[in-house]
This record gives structure tokens, sequence and C-alpha cells, in this order.
């Protein structure tokens, strides 16, 4: 598939359409399975991770390098972008590729700060885990053994990955 640019975060929906960001820029792309590509679906500056709420209504994306935080889109009107949390200018947070947790809180790592984060609530969240620096992103395990279910995973430029 081509008509992306420079694609860093990405999830798929149910029905088999591709969401991916762009992090250096402000577009939010859509691909479609039959290959057609949007490229300009959605714009948010330095829209980076990305991952659909349950129900695909929503696309949560975090903001790294512009106004740092944390955003999700309407998936039917891309227009319709709600803030979750702001960081302000804190750019020691940069936050980066991020999942939902088992109630559809965003967890996300704060790429600078070293930190991993739950969003409780707009405007509020807690520490997960921290002294991890260059976090890059999390994921909960889906396996039985090794990376298990429920089990929360970071993993960073330094090339490790911890339980969280």
């Amino acid at each position: 598939m081509r008509g992306f640019s420079a694609a860093n975060g990405m999830d798929v929906s149910r029905n088999g359409i591709v969401y991916a960001t762009n992090d250096f820029g402000n577009l939010i792309g859509r691909a479609y399975p039959n290959g057609v590509v949007q490229a300009d679906w959605g714009s948010l500056p330095s829209a980076n991770g990305a991952v659909l709420g349950r129900d695909d209504r929503w696309l949560y994306v975090s903001r790294t390098f512009v106004n740092p935080g944390v955003s999700r889109i309407s998936t039917s009107n891309p227009r319709v972008v709600q803030s979750l949390l702001n960081l302000g200018g804190d750019l020691t947070a940069t936050p980066d590729g991020l999942t939902l947790d088992a109630r559809g809180r965003p967890v996300v790592p704060f790429n600078a700060a070293g930190q991993v984060v739950r969003i409780t609530s707009p405007g509020r969240y807690c520490v997960l885990g921290s002294g991890m620096p260059l976090s890059s992103v999390v994921s909960y395990g889906r396996g039985d053994r090794g990376f298990s279910a429920g089990r929360l995973y970071r993993a960073g430029f330094d090339g490790r990955i911890y339980e969280v």
C-alpha cells in the first residue's frame, strides 16, 4: 500500500480500514481494504501513536512534538477532536506509541521523561512506571507464556522490553 507520508502510529479497524499517523507532520491517513488511500483524512500536528477504541468510533493518538498530549478523533468525522491530556510546553514528556487498557483508558509512554502513564480522566493521569527513558511504545500481552495476557509491556529505543 502506498500513499502515506512517514507513517508512524497505526491501527486497523474491524472492517479492515487502516489509520496511520505522521509525528513530523500534520496528516493522519486512512486506507481502505480495496487499496484506496486517503492520505489527508485528518489533521493533527505531531500525531504519533495510534490506537482505535473497542468500537472503532474513536482513534486515540499521542501528540509528541507539538502541544504534547493525547487526543481522540472521531472516525466518522475527523474534524471532531477531543484533547484528553494537554502537557503544555513540556517537551520532556514526548508521548509516544499508546494503547488502551481493559477499561478503554489510554496508556502512553512519555519517551524523554521515562514514564508510562494512564490517563484516568480528561486532564489527569497516574504514573504506572518510571525510570525507563527512551520508551517508545506500550502494549498488553496476549499469550499464556512469555508476554502474558493482561500484562503491560514497554519497548524502547534502547532495545529493551520491560514488564510495567
